[in-house]
């Protein structure tokens, strides 16, 4: 193993794995190393590891007229968990231990969900870098690869679309949620994902808890409280609008469970709403490596609604399953006298890092 930098990229060199079928390990110098990476640089322009390609820090989403004026949808949400919350605690709010446990339970649900909620809302889905865009304006032979954008300007990186209604092109683009009012980019789809599910799951426990008190409010509550007409009358609405939460956890639960369920499919095999089995199939790597696309390499962070270190990558270069990186910005090399790219290629026994 031979460790040396040249134009200002380590290279480890790898002495045991042959280079190709006609260069053998003795008669293989380093000139003939730098001349196959540049080849390869030209040929295929691959990125060389993955690990150089990281997600930047947690960005906030930039605020538009469209998010503003989508704003109320917000008021809409915290309407519905108001409709569930203010009988559950009128239930369970008794100080016995069943309720105490009822309520800890509701409240740590309610909490991740409402967190993943704010962090959908919130993250930046993630656009095209200026630096990525101009490095293939500058380069003749990036720019034969990549389709500019004509409503944003920007050239497209692979698996990148414009969204309309924000005016952005994301990256990675699954959808545009108007329940959390913001784009299903790369860089959120993780919170998107977790929102799904714990809401799912805070829907069904309320359902469940809600069950055994459908009955009467005069027999549920009259050992309770005095019955008196007020009393009565104050059961009688939280006893509609117990029914009316039971109603919506039940349906919500069961929506929003399948719903979770096709965006972790999705998540499981690299593919976006947008892209079909075909368009997304190169792309589809081992489970773990696409899992850790949208929910970042820490699995201990899987199902908590933080940031961390982001996604396994940047959300323009992509692994394809021939083992070809997309999204290089630059397909040249300085020894040529031509445009220097910034990560050099791949070749068997070759690492760049």
């Amino acid at each position: 193993m031979n460790n040396r930098k040249s134009g200002g990229i380590a290279m480890t060199i790898d002495r045991t794995v042959p280079v190709s079928e006609s260069v053998t390990q003795q008669n293989l110098t380093e000139m003939e190393v730098d001349h196959k990476v540049e080849e390869v640089r030209l040929l295929d322009s691959l990125p060389a590891s993955a690990a150089y390609y990281k997600a930047p820090k947690q960005r906030c989403a930039p605020c538009s007229i469209v998010r503003i004026v989508g704003s109320v949808m917000l008021g809409l949400v915290g309407g519905l968990i108001l409709i569930s919350y203010i009988p559950y605690w009128y239930h369970f709010g008794d100080s016995t231990i069943t309720g105490t446990i009822c309520l800890l339970i509701f409240h740590c649900l309610l909490g991740l969900m409402v967190t993943s909620y704010i962090q959908v809302i919130f993250t930046d889905p993630g656009t095209v870098p200026l630096e990525w865009h101009n490095a293939v304006s500058n380069s003749e032979q990036a720019r034969k690869h990549y389709v500019k954008c004509h409503k944003s300007g920007l050239y497209k990186p692979p698996r990148a679309h414009y969204d309309s209604i924000t005016g952005r092109l994301v990256l990675n683009m699954d959808h545009f949620c108007p329940w959390t009012n913001n784009t299903i980019g790369y860089f959120n789809r993780k919170f998107f994902v977790l929102f799904l599910f714990y809401t799912s799951l805070t829907c069904g426990w309320v359902a469940a808890s809600f069950y055994p008190f459908l009955d009467s409010p005069a027999k549920d509550h009259s050992k309770k409280h005095a019955v008196d007409e007020d009393h009565y009358f104050n059961s009688s609405m939280i006893h509609i609008m117990t029914f009316m939460a039971f109603i919506f956890d039940v349906t919500f639960s069961i929506f929003l469970f399948c719903f979770f369920g096709l965006h972790l499919t999705f998540a499981m095999k690299n593919q976006t709403s947008i892209e079909n089995g075909r368009r997304a199939l190169k792309y589809r790597l081992d489970v773990s490596s696409n899992m850790e696309s949208v929910f970042g390499k820490d699995r201990r962070s899987w199902l908590c609604p933080v940031y961390g270190d982001g996604p396994a990558g940047d959300g323009i270069h992509w692994l394809t399953r021939s083992g070809v990186w997309e999204g290089n910005e630059r397909m040249t090399s300085p020894e040529n006298g031509l445009e220097v790219q910034h990560n050099a290629g791949r070749l068997d026994g070759i690492q760049v890092v």
